[in-house]
């Protein structure tokens, strides 16, 4: 297994371990990562592509797909993590009782968003080879985090 680092990508954007984020679509000056399945070494049973994420009540912008980056998610954060969705724009953030938490992008909080659903215990995730599976909150992250990865090479082990 290769080492993995904690760091921020040339897009300023958290890079937890190698081909990670999957995709990354939180800025409008940064071009569009696309990813081929052939290029997903970790293997498409081990990849995720698509995760839950809660549309924004009250003029919040996360969850709708015409917003450039909104209905995306990261796995740098936990499943329905209590910390903040990061932001370009705080504009797009609304708080109140039925958004997730959110704030501002910064130097040393780039945009993320996390995998949210409404019902409890976790999130319902599928994979790059078509698997849906329901993820608990209680998720290791390192294990949350490789799942997000295209040629990490970590070990997941059961979850």
């Amino acid at each position: 297994m290769r080492q993995a680092t904690l760091g921020i990508t040339s897009t300023g954007h958290p890079n937890v371990f190698a081909g990670g984020p999957f995709i990354y679509v939180g800025s409008t000056t940064v071009p569009l990562q696309v990813v081929r399945m052939a290029e997903v070494v970790d293997g498409l049973s081990n990849t995720l592509a698509f995760s839950e994420t809660i549309k924004g009540q009250d003029n919040d912008l996360r969850g709708f797909g015409w917003w450039n980056g909104g209905a995306h998610f990261e796995t740098f954060l936990a499943p329905n993590t209590s910390q903040p969705d990061v932001l370009e724009d705080i504009n797009c953030c609304k708080r109140g009782p039925y958004n997730a938490p959110c704030t501002s992008a910064t130097t040393v909080y780039p945009t993320t968003l996390a995998a949210r659903s409404r019902h409890p215990g976790g999130v319902q995730a599928s994979y790059c080879d078509g698997a849906v599976k329901f993820i608990s909150n209680n998720v290791f992250l390192d294990t949350w985090r490789g799942l997000g990865t295209t040629r990490g090479d970590e070990t997941l082990g059961e979850f």
